[in-house]
């Protein structure tokens, strides 16, 4: 569909857009004639060049124009938004509080273009930077604990390493021996089970298949078992969850 301009004073005043169906106490200016829609301002957007094709996720356009006699001709550039659009996590702040985010920067906040401003004026818009780094810590005999800590111009996550108490040490390689355990012996049923499924298991046990099948079946999931029992005998004597995670089958294969 045609888009127009309104040109007054050789100075694009409105659009490009759809002519509107009523415009300054005219009715049904959308069909009005080209010669009298330019009477009164209005010339069509030159379909060449064409609009373009762009990432909307990471492009934006912007157009400039030239008024011509009869037409106004649009001149495209595809242009990337900045980085602070693309990486990183902003926060609105009012009041010393936190109204929205952490989240990447918003390109259009209030009926601002914010894409088209510096990172000053999007502070000035109570946009703050939030910077997030994790300080190195022992995931085994640690955890984190943070606030938000709101700057003049960023907002930052402040941590704090907690040791884990000796008691809730206890508890965790608990629940680490239970879980490691509880895995390998899923491996050893996968490992079971890919060699010999339940249907050639079946027909063992019913004498379909005979001792030519069944006796390196039986021998090759005893050993399976065998090296499972190993393993968690081996978690169960473990004293830190290093140890627990370390503790890896080594499953036999098929006689």
């Amino acid at each position: 569909m045609t888009q127009y301009c309104l040109v007054e004073e050789g100075v694009i005043t409105d659009g490009p857009k759809k002519l509107p169906k009523a415009w300054r106490n005219i009715t049904r200016l959308d069909l009005a004639t080209d010669e009298s829609l330019k009477l009164k301002g209005w010339r069509p957007l030159d379909t060449d060049p064409p609009y373009p094709e762009y990432d909307t996720k990471t492009q934006h356009v912007v157009a400039e124009y030239t008024v011509n006699e009869a037409s106004v001709t649009p001149a495209y550039t595809v242009v990337d938004y900045p980085d602070m659009f693309m990486t990183g996590l902003w926060c609105n702040v009012v009041d010393a509080e936190i109204v929205t985010g952490p989240k990447l920067l918003p390109r259009r906040w209030e009926g601002t273009e914010m894409y088209l401003l510096t990172e000053g004026e999007v502070n000035a818009l109570n946009w703050l930077r939030y910077v997030d780094i994790e300080p190195e810590y022992n995931e085994d005999l640690q955890y984190l604990t943070s606030v938000d800590t709101i700057n003049k111009s960023d907002v930052t996550k402040t941590y704090t390493v907690n040791d884990y108490t000796s008691e809730e040490m206890v508890t965790r390689i608990a629940d680490a021996k239970v879980a490691r355990k509880a895995t390998i012996r899923l491996e050893a049923q996968t490992f079971i089970l890919a060699d010999y499924p339940y249907f050639v298991q079946n027909n063992v046990a019913n004498s379909i298949y005979g001792s030519d099948i069944g006796d390196p079946m039986k021998a090759h999931i005893a050993n399976i078992i065998t090296e499972s029992n190993a393993c968690e005998d081996a978690v169960d004597a473990c004293t830190t969850l290093a140890g627990i995670r370390a503790v890896t089958p080594t499953w036999p294969e098929v006689i």
